[in-house]
């Protein structure tokens, strides 16, 4: 087996029912989350290398590894990497087989993505086998990451994990915790507060017109009602001040279209609001704004509003903006089988 080209190492869960007879090494040091397996990749099995055959080898622990992830790199047809940008900032995607998911091993191709992505560290996740997605706004990733794990275990496709991993300088070092809450520093007066809800709120609604292929010249009055009515059932202390801060969004819009910030508008917001009204208020707006987002979204899909549904377009916004607002990370999904 372990002669054979197509030996190469697969990314498994600690749950993975082959974890006991085969032969694997964690992913990352003292985190048992995820291991990595060995074995042969056949047109619809994999056949593992076994701790029987392990033993049987005279390679050690580290030669294995490097032929597999040397055969891994010969294997042809894989697939690029897709950057994607939404407000100001760009998260990029790979997909494919099942060894797509492997290509956390390949220190050359992560040292790559810190050239691209212009930072000396950045994010990466594997979702499910069959996708890698990398970014260096945590936020941002962790929203898409969480939805296209939960997609996976929904769909019984390969779900890996929704934990992002720090990647500095082309190596894997650690798992990431929650992306940290921004802050800026002196609590805002009213005033203040107001200024940087209707930034958030113009950067929130710019960003799902644009997933929709809106052309920009509409106003902000359903998506600011929509804000609204959610709070008056869930929040109402809050609908005041979404009030004082609507009649400004239309030409805040304006600004972040011009910008192309609009993420880093929504990063302010929170930083300002999340302190300044306490986390659990801050969640309720936040869930009134994912809400008429994604009705916003929704809008004119169907037929005379049955069946309607969020172009997927629309749905990796929305789950990027839980992501920055922070929801993506209040309830952690557990690992998957």
């Amino acid at each position: 087996m372990l002669d054979d080209p197509n030996f190469v190492p697969f990314i498994r869960t600690s749950t993975w029912s082959g974890i006991a007879d085969c032969f694997t090494c964690p992913l990352l040091k003292d985190d048992g989350h995820l291991v990595i397996a060995y074995g042969l990749l056949g047109s619809s099995s994999v056949t593992y290398l076994t701790q029987a055959g392990r033993k049987a080898s005279e390679l050690t622990d580290v030669e294995i590894h490097i032929r597999a992830i040397r055969n891994m790199l010969k294997v042809p047809g894989r697939p690029n990497w897709q950057e994607h940008k939404l407000g100001g900032e760009s998260y990029v995607m790979r997909v494919g087989n099942e060894l797509v998911a492997s290509g956390v091993l390949n220190a050359k191709g992560l040292l790559r993505l810190n050239d691209f992505l212009d930072a000396p560290s950045y994010y990466v996740a594997i979702p499910c086998l069959f996708t890698m997605v990398a970014a260096t706004h945590p936020g941002l990733l962790s929203g898409i990451v969480k939805g296209l794990y939960e997609d996976a275990v929904r769909d019984s496709a390969g779900p890996i994990s929704d934990r992002l991993m720090v990647v500095n300088k082309g190596q894997l070092s650690s798992y990431a915790g929650a992306p940290p809450a921004s802050s800026s520093g002196e609590p805002a007066d009213q005033a203040g507060q107001v200024l940087v809800l209707t930034q958030g709120l113009a950067a929130v609604w710019v960003v799902t017109e644009h997933a929709k292929g809106a052309v920009g010249d509409g106003t902000s009055v359903a998506f600011v009602s929509g804000v609204k009515r959610r709070l008056a059932k869930e929040a109402p202390a809050l609908v005041e001040l979404v009030a004082s801060a609507e009649s400004g969004v239309d030409e805040a819009a304006a600004s972040v279209r011009r910008t192309k910030e609009a993420i880093g508008g929504i990063d302010a917001m929170a930083g300002v609001l999340r302190p300044a009204l306490g986390a659990a208020a801050f969640d309720e707006l936040s869930r009134a704004l994912i809400g008429a987002a994604t009705d916003l979204g929704q809008s004119g899909t169907g037929f005379f509003g049955i069946g309607r549904k969020l172009p997927d377009d629309v749905r990796v916004v929305v789950r990027a903006l839980s992501g920055v607002l922070g929801l993506a990370n209040a309830t952690p999904a557990r690992p998957a089988p």
